[in-house]
């Protein structure tokens, strides 16, 4: 019976085209979203206060050195290599993949490992990330033919 009252809800904001506003407080902190129709179902969508929101006129401008001629070209063909069709499969949620695999484990009874995430090191040469990531996509692409 319960979930009826959710549809009719759902069927309601349809109707109308609104969206409702929810506040509610997760891990002792309050929030506030926006809950909207998304096909037949609901989606909460976390909305920022205020006073967390920057204006652009707040932000600092980005100060760069200039682009060589080399380095547009090669971002150029980055972009273009990677260009296609969105997978959103090739997209996961590797904290929670993890977070599920140490559940399982400890579900088996053995003693699951805690890996350490080690950041990335700062670049040093845009060029040098740029030809690092074009020929790692060239490699890919051979894999994917042979």
């Amino acid at each position: 019976m319960k979930s009826a009252n959710y549809f009719a809800f759902v069927r309601a904001l349809q109707g109308e085209n609104k969206e409702g506003i929810a506040r509610w407080v997760m891990r002792k902190k309050s929030y506030v979203g926006a809950l909207r129709v998304n096909g037949d179902y609901l989606a909460l969508i976390t909305l920022r206060h205020a006073e967390e929101v920057l204006s652009e006129q707040d932000l600092p401008a980005p100060h760069a050195r200039g682009l060589s001629s080399k380095e547009l070209r090669m971002a150029e063909e980055l972009v273009g290599a990677l260009e296609g069709e969105l997978k959103f499969e090739a997209f996961r949620d590797e904290y929670r993949d993890r977070v599920l695999d140490f559940i399982d484990a400890k579900a088996k009874g053995r003693k699951p490992k805690l890996t350490v995430s080690r950041g990335k090191r700062a670049t040093t040469s845009l060029e040098g990330d740029l030809s690092k990531s074009l020929a790692a996509l060239k490699r890919g692409k051979e894999k994917e033919v042979a």
